[in-house]
Formats: C-alpha cells, sequence, structure tokens
C-alpha cells in the first residue's frame, strides 16, 4: 500500500514534466526543438545537443584541408549555414569557399536544428570525415529539400562528400546594433 502512495506523486510530476514549456525564443524558431527541450541557452546564443567549447573554433575550409590531409577526426568547427531540412530540421549543409558544401548530419538522429536558421553562424563540435553517399539517400536530401520530382530522379550516381557528424551546435544568436 504504501509503495502505491510513492508511485502516484512520481507519477504525477513525471507527466508534468513532459509538458511544453514556452521559452522566449519559440516566436522566433518555426515547428522547431528550443534550446531548453535540446540543450541550453545563454546570452549569446543557443545549444543544441551536447553542450561544447567553442572557443577553439577553426573554419570550414582549415576543416576541410585537414581532412583531405590526414582522415577524419574530432573537431569545434564555426561556419555558416547555406540549407537546412525542411521536413525537420535533421541535417543542414554549411557554405564551404572552394568546393561542395559540407553536409551536416546530427550524432544518433539525437537532435535538430531550426528550420529557418539558412545565412546563420553556428559552431559545431564533432567528428569530420569524406563520405560516400548512396542514391537513395542523395534522393532523400533532395526532397527534404524541396527540390522538384525532375531534380531528384536526375540524381543517379553516388557521390563522395565532406560530411560533419555533430554531436552539438551552437547557434549564435545574431547582435543587436
Amino acid at each position: 500500500m504504501m509503495k502505491n502512495l510513492l508511485i502516484l506523486p512520481l507519477a504525477i510530476m513525471l507527466l508534468g514534466s513532459c509538458s511544453e514549456q514556452p521559452t522566449e525564443n519559440k516566436a522566433n524558431r518555426s515547428e522547431s526543438f528550443s534550446a531548453v527541450q535540446t540543450g541550453y541557452a545563454d546570452q549569446d546564443g543557443e545549444y543544441y545537443g551536447e553542450k561544447f567549447d567553442i572557443s577553439k573554433a577553426q573554419s570550414v575550409d582549415q576543416m576541410v584541408k585537414r581532412v583531405l590531409k590526414k582522415g577524419s577526426y574530432q573537431t569545434t568547427v564555426k561556419g555558416t549555414v547555406k540549407e537546412v531540412c525542411q521536413k525537420k530540421g535533421c541535417w543542414m549543409k554549411l557554405v564551404q569557399q572552394k568546393d561542395e558544401d559540407v553536409m551536416v548530419t546530427f550524432k544518433d538522429y539525437g537532435f535538430f536544428v531550426p528550420k529557418d536558421i539558412s545565412g546563420e553562424t553556428i559552431y559545431m563540435h564533432g567528428t569530420a570525415s569524406l563520405d560516400t553517399v548512396d542514391v537513395a539517400t542523395l534522393q532523400h536530401y533532395a526532397e527534404d529539400a524541396g527540390k522538384s520530382q525532375e531534380e531528384i530522379d536526375q540524381i543517379t550516381e553516388p557521390d563522395v562528400q565532406m560530411a560533419f557528424k555533430a554531436d552539438g551546435v551552437y547557434l549564435e544568436r545574431a547582435k543587436e546594433q
């Protein structure tokens, strides 16, 4: 009997903690996970996934050079978002100066980023590598990006891409002047 009395308050607390909590940022981020749900927020930005130190971030181009020279490695990178999955925010592409953009996915599909962050500055921590992406996955990414069926059907060969598997992303808020 005493055991049942302890379970009831615990169950009520658990259910209460699952309800959605409003955040000041929610109005600015359409249908995306807020920093409170996926990580941490500070006065300058929001973390998604794991929190990490952004102070030693390198540029996307520095990361690419090292991957091409030495192979896969763990790092922190600062870059500009070019494109985000418009279905869930489950992948994004970063601008690279000389070659194709860097495809970013998220460790264990464990978090997503807001869908409306194209053009914004982000920091990310994880593993940089070259990745061969099969046709089905490339077509899936094209569909997520809102490409036409004609464009999707033109994808007929695998592609070797610069890839990044992020375990954490920090979205820097634009500074007001």
